[in-house]
C-alpha cells in the first residue's frame, strides 16, 4: 500500500466505482463532518494517466469534498489541496474491493448514536450546534436527543430487541423516568401484540386527550388551538404540526358542548316540536323511550322538480358530448387531460346537485314533525348524528306501542334489553345486529309467497280499515326499498346476500321488464300462480324492516311472528366473529359465552388475561377451521349454534292467543338455508 498525497483537481470517480447512483441528497451529513474534523480515512485508487488517478473506494468522501472546494465559504478547501490516497496497481483494484468497502461495514446500534448526541449536549453544545455539525435538522436533533435521555431500562429494552424503535420514540413523550419505568412494566405484562407506539402513549398521557378522542375529533384541532389551547407535539412525526395529545381538557368539552349546540340550532328551521343534545353517543336505551317515525317519500314541488329535470337533461347531454369526443384521446395530451378534469369536474357538479334534490324526495310530513322531534349527539368516531322523527309517549297517543318494551311495567329494564346491557351492546352494534339480522329474514320471506301474501294484505287493511285502528307495519305500503348497513361492510359476501342474489337470478320475469306501464301490466298478469308467488315473495322482502326484539311496537312483533312462522334458523346463515361482535363487547359477556357453550373451565382460567386475549381465544373456538379437536361434540354443536342476544327469532304469539292456537295457516315448513359463511 502506497500513500501518496493527490490534488483533489486531478482525482475522479473510477468506473469500477460500485456506487453508479449518485445520492446528492445523502452528502449533507458527511460533507458536515469532513467540514468539522478533515477527512479521517484515505482513499483507494489507480493512476488513470500523467496527472490523474481514478478512486474505486471513497467516492462519496470524494463528492463531498468537490461540494466544499465549490463553495466559496468553506475557506480550508480548495481544488488545489492534497488528499491522501492508497495509489495501487489497476489490476489489483477488482470492482470487488469496492463492494467489500460498502458490504462489510458494521453500522453503530442506533441508541449508541442517540446516547451520543445526548453526550454532546451535555457537554455544553446547543442543538443548534450539533445540528450544523451533523449537517442535519434542529428537530431531528431534538428527537435524537429525548431519544438518548430515556430511562435507562427503556434504552435497554430497545437494545435488546423488546421494543421497537417506534416504541421507544413514544416513550419521548413523558420525560419523567418514572413514568416511562411504570410504562414498560406494564407492557412487559402484555401480549406481543398490544406492544405498540399507541398503547404507550396513552399510558403517558393519562390526563391529557389524544388526537382520536371523539370529542378533539368533532372540534378539530385547530378550532382548539384558535381557543388557545396548548398541545404536546411529537418529535418523531413526519411534519413540524403533529399532535401527541391535547393539554385542556375542559377547554374540548367547552368547546364540543358549543358547537353542538350551534349544530342543533340549524335543525331548528326543518319544524321539529322539539331538539335534544348529548354530548355522549344515543344509547339504545335512551331511543327506546320514543316511538320512531321513518321517512316517507315526499312530492317535490314544481320548482324543484322542473330544476331536477333540467338537471338531468343536462348531465346526459354532458356526458353525451364527452363520448363522441373522448374516443381516440391520448393520456400524453396536455390538452385531453384538462378536458377530462374540466369534464369530471362539472360532472360531480350536477351530480351533487342532483343528489341534494333527490334526497328532499324522502322526508317526514309537516304533522309529524310538529309532534316529534331530533337527538343530536356525538358518536364513537366523532361525527354528528341526529336522529330525526322521534315521539315522545306524551305525544304519542295515537301510536300503539304494546308488545316487547325495553322497560318493564315497574320500571326495570326487560329481560332482552337487560341482556343487551350486560353484553355491553353499543348503539352502532345494535344497529349492526339487526342489519344481519334484516338480512337474514329478507332471504327467509323471499321463498316465501304465502307469507308475503299475508303480510301485504295485513298491510293494506291497518292502512284502509280505519276501525281497525293505526298499526304499524314491518312493509312499506308505499314499496319503499330498505337497506342493511354495518361498519364491518361484510353484507355482500354473507350467506344471506348470496341467498337473495339465487333468488333474483331465478326469477325470469326481472331480467328485462317491459318499459309501457300497461305492457308491464299485462306480463305480471300472464305469470303463472308459481311465477307470480315467487316475484311476490321477492318484492315484499326487499321491503322488510327488521329490529332487535326490544325495538319497540307493533311492527317489531310481527318481524318475530314471521320470522318464528317460517322457523329461521339465524346461526345457520350468520356467525358472530371477532370483528362482527367479540370484540365489540365487554370481557364478562365473553366469558358468559364461554360458558354458555359448556366452556366454563375454559372461561375460569383466561379469567384473569386481559380482554384481547380472551377476544383472540373466543374467536379461535368459535371459528371451526381453528378449534381446538379435544372438544367434545355437544361443545361444538353449541358453538355452531350460539348467537348473540336478540338475534335469534323467537315466539311472539298474538295477543289474544293463550296456548298453541293461533297458528298461521301457512305450513310451517322450514326454510332452506345455506351454509354459513
Amino acid at each position: 500500500m502506497t500513500i501518496e498525497y493527490m490534488s483533489l483537481k486531478t482525482l475522479s470517480i473510477a468506473p469500477e466505482n460500485m456506487r453508479k447512483t449518485a445520492a446528492e441528497s445523502d452528502l449533507g451529513e458527511l460533507i458536515a463532518s469532513i467540514s468539522a474534523e478533515g477527512l479521517l480515512q484515505n482513499l483507494v485508487g489507480y493512476r488513470d494517466g500523467d496527472d490523474t488517478v481514478a478512486i474505486t473506494a471513497g467516492g462519496r468522501r470524494l463528492r463531498a469534498l468537490n461540494a466544499l472546494a465549490a463553495d466559496k465559504s468553506s475557506k480550508a478547501f480548495r481544488a488545489t489541496m492534497k488528499i491522501p490516497v492508497d495509489i495501487r496497481d489497476r489490476a489489483e483494484l477488482h470492482p470487488e474491493i469496492s463492494l467489500a468497502e460498502n458490504v462489510h461495514r458494521l453500522a453503530t446500534h442506533p441508541m449508541d448514536e442517540f446516547e451520543a448526541f445526548a453526550r454532546l449536549v451535555e457537554a455544553g453544545r446547543s442543538a443548534e450546534e450539533v445540528a450544523a455539525r451533523f449537517g442535519t435538522t434542529v428537530r431531528h436533533v431534538e428527537g435524537r436527543l429525548a431519544l438518548g435521555r430515556l430511562c435507562d431500562e427503556v434504552r435497554e429494552a430497545y437494545r435488546a430487541g423488546d421494543i421497537t424503535l417506534d416504541v421507544a420514540k413514544a416513550f419521548t413523550l413523558s420525560s419523567s423516568h418514572e413514568a416511562q419505568r411504570s410504562a414498560l412494566a406494564t407492557l412487559r405484562n402484555t401480549h406481543s401484540y398490544g406492544r405498540t407506539s399507541r398503547v404507550v402513549r396513552e399510558m403517558l398521557i393519562t390526563d391529557q386527550l389524544p388526537p382520536h378522542n371523539r370529542l378533539v375529533q368533532y372540534v378539530g384541532i385547530e378550532a382548539y388551538l384558535a381557543a388557545g389551547g396548548s398541545v404536546t407535539r411529537d418529535l418523531f412525526s413526519s411534519t413540524d404540526q403533529e399532535v401527541a395529545a391535547l393539554t385542556d381538557g375542559a377547554l374540548v368539552q367547552k368547546l364540543a358542548t358549543d358547537k353542538l349546540a350551534q349544530d342543533a340550532r340549524a335543525l331548528a328551521d326543518e319544524g321539529w316540536k322539539w331538539i335534544e343534545t348529548s354530548l355522549q353517543p344515543v344509547d339504545h336505551a335512551q331511543l327506546a323511550r320514543y316511538t320512531r317515525l321513518h321517512p316517507r317519500p315526499m312530492p317535490l314541488s314544481d320548482a324543484a322538480a322542473a330544476e331536477l329535470a333540467m338537471l338531468t337533461e343536462a348531465l346526459e347531454a354532458l356526458r353525451a358530448e364527452w363520448a363522441a369526443t373522448a374516443e381516440g384521446a391520448s393520456d400524453d395530451d396536455a390538452e385531453a387531460v384538462a378536458k377530462v378534469e374540466a369534464f369530471e369536474q362539472r360532472e360531480a357538479e350536477l351530480e351533487g346537485a342532483i343528489d341534494a334534490i333527490e334526497q328532499c324526495q324522502v322526508g317526514y310530513p309537516v304533522p309529524e314533525r310538529a309532534r316529534a322531534g331530533v337527538v343530536v349527539s356525538v358518536d364513537y368516531a366523532g361525527d354528528l348524528v341526529a336522529v330525526r322523527g322521534l315521539v315522545r309517549p306524551e305525544d304519542d297517543g295515537a301510536v300503539e306501542t304494546t308488545g316487547r318494551t325495553p322497560v318493564t311495567t315497574d320500571g326495570r329494564d326487560s329481560p332482552e334489553r337487560a341482556a343487551e346491557k350486560a353484553a355491553g351492546y353499543t348503539l352502532a352494534l345494535q344497529q349492526d345486529l339487526a342489519a344481519y339480522r334484516q338480512q337474514v329474514l329478507k332471504a327467509a320471506v323471499a321463498t316465501a309467497p304465502e307469507v308475503a301474501l299475508d303480510l301485504v294484505i295485513y298491510t293494506m287493511v291497518t292502512a284502509l280499515v280505519s276501525r281497525v285502528g293505526y298499526r304499524r307495519s314491518p312493509f312499506g305500503a308505499s314499496f319503499t326499498q330498505t337497506y342493511e348497513r354495518v361498519e364491518l361492510k361484510d353484507l355482500d359476501s354473507t350467506a344471506a346476500a348470496a341467498e337473495l342474489d339465487r333468488i333474483e337470478a331465478g326469477i325470469p320475469f326481472l331480467v328485462e321488464l317491459p318499459k309501457d306501464p300497461v305492457a308491464l301490466f299485462d306480463a305480471v298478469r300472464a305469470l303463472e300462480p308459481d311465477a307470480k308467488g315467487a316475484l311476490l315473495a321477492w318484492c315484499v322482502s326487499k321491503c322488510l324492516t327488521v329490529g332487535l326484539p326490544t325495538a319497540q311496537g307493533t311492527a317489531q312483533r310481527i318481524v318475530e311472528r314471521i320470522g318464528s312462522i317460517l322457523k329461521v334458523d339465524v346461526a345457520a346463515w350468520w356467525r358472530p366473529t371477532r370483528a362482527r361482535y367479540f370484540e365489540r363487547v365487554k370481557k364478562d359477556h365473553l366469558l358468559e359465552i364461554l360458558g354458555d357453550c359448556g366452556l366454563d373451565a375454559v372461561a375460569r382460567q383466561v379469567a384473569k388475561e386481559k380482554k384481547p386475549a380472551i377476544v383472540n381465544g373466543v374467536a379461535a373456538v368459535f371459528d371451526p377451521s381453528t378449534r381446538p379437536t379435544v372438544l367434545t361434540e355437544a361443545q361444538s354443536l353449541a358453538l355452531d349454534t350460539w348467537l348473540p342476544p336478540g338475534m335469534a327469532f323467537g315466539p311472539a304469539a298474538s295477543e289474544a292467543e293463550t296456548g298453541a292456537e293461533g297458528e298461521s295457516p301457512v305450513p310451517e315448513e322450514p326454510v332452506a338455508a345455506v351454509a354459513a359463511e
